[in-house]
């Protein structure tokens, strides 16, 4: 899933990851960041010992994008889709679709940072 996680890092093809994109949405973007990594800044007294955090950050998201490469992921972790999966979903014009998206419980927005457009 490591592996997986960092295969969005860079500039890509995102449709596979939108939910239902219109004709206007733009299909590209780029992820400067996603990794999964050990937690250790959030608790709660019903997480397990052990927990993990996938990381992303970008310039900006379409809509469901964190939850369906989440659920990607959870796929990817399951055996039931591969690294290759991916690669293929990333490039331009992909027809991939995820099917599961990841629920929005334990979804965090953690930071914003703008950026001076003047």
């Amino acid at each position: 899933m490591k592996k997986g996680a960092k295969l969005f890092e860079g500039k890509h093809y995102l449709k596979t990851y939108c939910y239902k994109p219109t004709e206007h949405t733009v299909l590209e973007g780029e992820i400067e960041l996603c990794e999964i990594v050990e937690n250790k800044l959030f608790t709660a007294n019903f997480f397990p010992v052990n927990s993990y955090l996938l990381r992303v950050q970008g310039a900006g998201f379409k809509r469901h994008q964190i939850r369906m490469m989440m659920g990607t992921l959870i796929l990817l972790g399951k055996g039931e889709l591969d690294l290759d999966f991916i690669k293929k979903s990333l490039l331009p014009n992909s027809t991939l679709e995820v099917n599961y998206i990841a629920p929005a419980s334990g979804l965090i927005l953690n930071k914003m940072m703008f950026k001076d457009l003047i």
